[in-house]
């Protein structure tokens, strides 16, 4: 099994030894989620934490009436989860869906806080994901309040231009907040392009 990708994306944060390496692949587990499979869903319990290794899901929530708003996407080399939920052990509010077929590695939470507790390199790696995670959905609700959706869209298709051609339009609309034939007017008044 090839941890690599998985051991990196710590190592972005803090040097890992080769032991502790070495140690944390044994708590990783694969596993295969078909397109539309919930890796997590709302008002479950969330046990686990993913580190995607191929394939793209959406993290999203469902409104009182039942609309719903993709609150990101992730992709490979990414972790996922409803951290509220892992860190604290209540419901998720959030669902994990696959948008296409996907590998990850899964570790479950008491093995994470063990970790993270016993190893100051884990601490540190989790801690510094988790403020660029925040630093990041930070950036996207300034964006949703302050510029227009014509520029939420540039701004998308500028970050993410991977995405724009990976995820159905109707899913970036959700993401956006807009109806699809909104989205769809835009992209007209833009000469159809992504």
């Amino acid at each position: 099994m090839d941890y690599s990708p998985v051991l990196e994306s710590l190592r972005k944060f803090a040097p890992l030894t080769s032991e502790e390496a070495d140690y944390f692949s044994k708590f990783l587990k694969i596993k295969r989620f078909k397109k539309k499979q919930f890796l997590i869903q709302a008002k479950e319990p969330c046990r686990f934490d993913f580190f995607i290794v191929s394939g793209l899901v959406r993290e999203y929530f469902t409104d009182l009436s039942g609309k719903e708003f993709v609150f990101r996407f992730v992709k490979e080399n990414e972790w996922t989860s409803d951290y509220e939920s892992f860190l604290s052990g209540n419901p998720a509010s959030l669902t994990i869906e696959a948008l296409e077929d996907l590998v990850v590695f899964s570790i479950y939470q008491e093995d994470a806080n063990m970790l993270l507790e016993t190893f100051p390199a884990f601490e540190r790696s989790f801690r510094i994901y988790l403020q660029k995670s925040y630093s990041s959905l930070q950036h996207r609700l300034f964006e949703s309040l302050s510029n227009t959706v014509e520029q939420r869209y540039e701004e998308f298709v500028f970050r993410f231009p991977d995405l724009a051609q990976r995820v159905p339009q109707y899913q970036i609309a959700a993401y956006l907040g807009v109806s699809p034939e909104f989205l769809s007017k835009i992209r007209q008044r833009r000469g159809g392009v992504v």
